[in-house]
């Protein structure tokens, strides 16, 4: 992939995150991958703490 398409793929990913998309349908819509949407500051990793905290 080259720079500008990078980029393009990116931005795209920001978008598709802001309209409430799931990280699967972004990594195969863009080709980019989630260490690279991590990288990149796209999406974070969860905090196991949290996601192991009962609710209710």
């Amino acid at each position: 992939m080259q720079q500008g398409e990078f980029r393009k793929a990116l931005e795209t990913a920001r978008t598709m995150i802001s309209m409430g998309l799931s990280i699967d349908m972004i990594t195969r819509a863009t080709g980019l991958t989630k260490k690279i949407l991590r990288e990149n500051k796209i999406i974070q990793d969860s905090c196991p703490l949290i996601a192991e905290t009962p609710f209710g």
